[in-house]
């Protein structure tokens, strides 16, 4: 459409300088002529366009500094000696945002590569923007932007300490506080195995009434009562410095029962995610990070809730966030500074 109008107005000034005298309109119409020939040059040789990447790791600790490169190129004839580049990083789990002002010079068709040092203060998905580039002219108030659509995200996870999980039937050593978790028992079929006498069994094996009955020893095998699968369930806080000590206990579980081979699930938004490999522990903290809500799973008839509240079920296994030590009732109570005291050893 726009050639269309540059046209309509090119006939309108060729008919008034053939139907007139008039100096004035050829003038005019050479003058929009030479205007349009200019405008054209400068776009093509002389007017600025930038391309932008950014590189940065995906996946840091929380309050870790790291490298955040930018590689920024140039692809005019001309260098520009003032500018500013914006950017913007968000964190899509606790709507924090940090804005960075870097002032540079770039020379003609040139690259330059910017570093800058860059702290994840709260864990969650940060996305990172360069928003756009401005560039200063001759006199402060030309100023042009350009702008730049390049983007970027990493991945700050909580502190992860270690967790010793051990099961029901190992020696624990009583002056260290363990959290059991509730289990559903199994049924009488299930936990019991019944079995003629052989040679070897030991005498408290036998299981006298049964044997009386039938005529025969019979021996009762107990299996262990262990749960094959563990479920999860985090309270989302709006204090951020609180959700970061949850997220942190969170994730010291669930990379404890990942290292010990222990299958477990969490569900979000009442999707359940299972993990047993790194990989998929990154696509459950990927989901969390973000800020995805964590949802009471429905199947478990128990589960182990990371919560700051008294809003539990009954049948779930509660790690209650206390602000401070004084504060803890029981070995479940935890605060940011003995959360390693307090869990150092886990039944589930």
């Amino acid at each position: 459409m726009k050639w269309r109008y540059w046209f309509s107005i090119t006939i309108i000034l060729t008919l008034f300088m053939l139907f007139s005298q008039d100096i004035f309109f050829f003038v005019l119409f050479i003058s929009w002529i030479i205007w349009n020939l200019v405008d054209i040059l400068i776009k093509r040789f002389v007017s600025h366009t930038f391309s932008a990447a950014i590189i940065i790791q995906s996946e840091v600790q929380r309050n870790q500094h790291i490298p955040l490169t930018i590689q920024l190129k140039h692809h005019s004839l001309l260098p520009v000696a003032k500018a500013l580049l914006f950017i913007q990083a968000e964190n899509r789990l606790t709507n924090e945002m940090m804005t960075k002002v870097l002032p540079l010079s770039i020379g003609r068709k040139n690259e330059k590569v910017l570093t800058i040092d860059v702290q994840a203060q709260s864990c969650g998905q940060w996305h990172i923007t360069l928003q756009h580039l401005i560039k200063q002219g001759v006199f402060p108030w030309s100023k042009t932007e350009y702008p730049l659509q390049t983007a970027a995200s990493f991945i700050s996870w909580p502190t992860i300490f270690p967790i010793q999980i051990i099961s029901p039937f190992d020696t624990v050593d009583e002056e260290i506080p363990v959290l059991q978790q509730q289990q559903t028992l199994r049924s009488t079929s299930e936990r019991l195995g019944l079995r003629p006498y052989r040679m070897g069994d030991s005498i408290k094996q036998i299981h006298w009434k049964l044997s009386a009955k039938q005529d025969e020893l019979v021996v009762q095998e107990h299996l262990e009562q262990q749960q094959s699968a563990v479920a999860f369930y985090i309270e989302k806080r709006k204090d951020t410095e609180q959700y970061d000590t949850m997220l942190s206990m969170l994730f010291s579980l669930l990379n404890a029962c990942m290292q010990q081979t222990k299958l477990f699930f969490i569900e979000i938004n009442g999707i359940r995610y299972e993990c047993s490999t790194s990989q998929q522990l990154g696509h459950i903290a990927w989901q969390l990070l973000q800020g995805k809500k964590v949802t009471m799973p429905k199947s478990f008839g128990s589960c182990i809730a990371i919560v700051a509240d008294e809003s539990v079920p009954a049948s779930a296994t509660a790690l209650r966030y206390q602000q401070s030590e004084t504060d803890c009732r029981t070995p479940f109570d935890f605060t940011k500074e003995t959360m390693d005291q307090h869990f150092a050893s886990v039944i589930l």
